[in-house]
């Protein structure tokens, strides 16, 4: 289906029981409907989004290696729906409040740094920072996911592990 540097743009095609090759090491799906459209459990180099009436997650988890591209829409994601950024994925496009993850955010680290969530809810866009600062962090996948409740600050493990954070 998607091929070396190839670009599926959907134009609000569903694409569930799609079957065919998709190039994850250089291929990109760019969903650009104009009606609430279904991601697929899949594992990409890039992801689009410009649909303004928003893109959810269907089951299982999206794997992104390179880029997710934010151009325009909301990302909707579950606890049991994710959305996974990999090792050398960044965040393109300018998130905002119509252009943002709502639900769960994954990222995974190989090495210390830092990335930063596109992440909000309830209209409002709410950017996290997580920063690793040092020590053996490879393997580690951090979860954000913005909660307009309020919460109660917790002390992070010292180890590397799967974590929520939430930010009011």
């Amino acid at each position: 289906i998607i091929g070396s540097n190839g670009v599926l743009k959907t134009g609000g095609t569903t694409l569930t029981g799609i079957t065919g090759t998709i190039n994850t090491a250089s291929g990109k799906i760019v969903f650009d409907g104009s009606e609430i459209e279904t991601m697929p459990a899949w594992a990409l180099s890039e992801l689009e989004i410009d649909n303004s009436a928003g893109v959810v997650t269907s089951t299982g988890t999206m794997n992104v290696s390179q880029s997710l591209i934010m151009t325009n829409g909301i990302i909707t994601t579950t606890a049991t729906k994710i959305l996974q950024l990999g090792t050398a994925a960044t965040v393109q496009g300018t998130p905002s409040e119509t252009s943002m993850v709502v639900g769960p955010l994954r990222n995974s680290f190989a090495t210390p740094g830092s990335f930063t969530y596109p992440v909000g809810s309830s209209g409002l866009y709410h950017p996290a920072t997580f920063e690793y600062t040092g020590g053996s962090v490879s393997g580690s996948v951090i979860e954000i996911e913005h909660s307009s409740a309020s919460f109660t600050p917790k002390t992070l493990p010292t180890s590397p592990e799967l974590i929520a954070v939430a930010q009011t």
